[in-house]
C-alpha cells in the first residue's frame, strides 16, 4: 500500500494495488475510486 498526498492540488492518494487502473468511479462527491479490470 502507498500513500501520498499532494499539498499543490490539496488531493491525498492510498493506493492498495499497483497494477494499472481499468475504470473510475466518483463514489462521493471529491471522492473518486479506481478499479482494476478485476474490480
Amino acid at each position: 500500500m502507498r500513500v501520498r498526498y499532494d499539498e499543490q492540488v490539496d488531493i491525498l492518494y492510498i493506493r492498495i494495488k499497483e497494477t494499472p487502473y481499468y475504470e473510475s468511479d466518483e463514489i462521493r462527491e471529491g471522492i473518486i475510486m479506481d478499479y482494476d479490470k478485476d474490480g
